[in-house]
């Protein structure tokens, strides 16, 4: 008898690098531990009937065109309906031969309506939870008129909705009140064992690294991770520490070329190294050899980074936004800054690497406390309630 599947939905290829397909990784191995077939659905519009695909590290993705309501202009809107019932006929037939009992998109988009009027119709059973990570309510949390109406009819119509922080929690609440009951906060972990058992050993730091003090910030080159604030907080620190080095790694591209432009009109191309497209695969060695964590994000809803700058022993300094405030809750487990203030960072920045003994203590307490309250487990425990009982 076939097992039953759970579907995580995906807007973009997991091939590519991030948070969100982090997330999606991490909780994919815990599903596979818990007598369920776990794949993920890849938008793909090159594909129109569903395609599966076995990564070579064993991920399986089901590659198939999804159909958005949304879509620009009014012949758009009208082509979706149109186009609707021959896709719900294919999609159903995917879900029918998995024997999928949970659909769940990560960075949902309006495709969600697909699903949920799959479910309408009766031709699924399952559950639909839509997993929030924080860009991506940005789009609905400005929604009007038509794009309203169906973001209504989708939120009122699955099962859960799941943000990664009590921040995100808010702000969907503040949006669409009604759905209070169907809110269901699931913070991010970290797993030591399986980072360890994950990780490239061949991995190691550029040459100009090697032995070398430097401030690490992992994070997409986007306006919001504060680049620039860490740019201008790190310069006033330069005369005073003339060997530390400042590390950027990320990947995106929105933002990378003026990041790239105030590195060279602040005078620390020699200061600063770029590393882009990084496999998460070959972080470790970063992680190990940095003197201090910095994420200085305008937004921020959650900060994996943090669990994993923490899980390593590092002190962290961050801003207080978001759901950064519930990983460095407390004063001792990290020094939290406004956002935009570089002056504030630079501050901060001496505070702790002037005081290797403090900076030692807030690192440890940090490990401790990633250790004992964020884990794969502890988020996949949520999701499992939730398959158990229909809101």
């Amino acid at each position: 008898m076939t097992s039953s599947a759970y579907w995580f939905v995906m807007p973009w290829d997991p091939k590519h690098p991030g948070g969100v397909v982090n997330v999606v990784f991490n909780l994919y191995k815990q599903f596979a531990k818990h007598n369920l077939s776990p794949s993920i659905l890849v938008a793909s519009w090159d594909d129109v009937s569903f395609r599966k695909v076995v990564r070579q590290d064993g991920v399986i993705c089901c590659h198939g065109r999804l159909l958005y309501p949304l879509v620009n202009g009014l012949i758009g809107k009208l082509a979706y309906w149109l186009r609707l019932p021959a896709f719900l006929l294919r999609l159903n037939k995917a879900l029918s031969e998995d024997n999928v009992v949970c659909i769940n998109p990560h960075y949902p988009n309006d495709s969600a309506l697909s699903f949920v009027l799959l479910r309408k119709l009766g031709g699924y059973h399952g559950r639909i939870l839509l997993s929030f990570h924080g860009t991506d309510f940005d789009a609905i949390e400005n929604a009007r008129g038509y794009g309203l109406l169906i973001w209504r009819m989708i939120m009122s119509n699955v099962d859960a909705l799941i943000p990664c922080s009590h921040a995100l929690a808010k702000r969907i609440l503040a949006k669409f009140p009604e759905v209070e009951r169907k809110v269901h906060v699931a913070h991010n972990g970290f797993d030591w064992n399986v980072f360890v058992r994950d990780r490239d050993a061949t991995s190691s730091l550029p040459g100009e690294l090697v032995n070398q003090d430097f401030i690490l910030n992992v994070a997409a080159y986007e306006h919001k991770k504060g680049h620039d604030i860490l740019l201008k907080a790190f310069h006033r620190l330069t005369v005073d520490y003339p060997q530390l080095k400042l590390v950027l790694v990320g990947g995106g591209n929105t933002a990378y070329d003026r990041i790239s432009q105030l590195i060279v009109d602040l005078g620390l191309i020699d200061k600063v190294t770029v590393i882009r497209e990084l496999p998460h695969t070959k972080i470790a060695p970063y992680y190990e050899h940095a003197q201090v964590f910095v994420l200085a994000s305008r937004k921020e809803p959650f900060g994996l980074v943090l669990l994993e700058a923490g899980a390593f022993g590092l002190p962290v300094i961050a801003s207080r936004v978001g759901g950064i405030t519930e990983i460095i809750s407390a004063p001792n487990l990290g020094v939290l800054i406004e956002p935009e203030d570089h002056e504030a960072l630079a501050n901060s920045l001496r505070s702790v690497l002037n005081d290797p003994v403090w900076a030692k203590s807030l690192g440890e307490n940090l490990r401790q406390h990633v250790s004992a309250n964020f884990s794969w487990s502890k988020a996949v425990d949520i999701y499992l309630g939730l398959l158990a009982t229909r809101q």
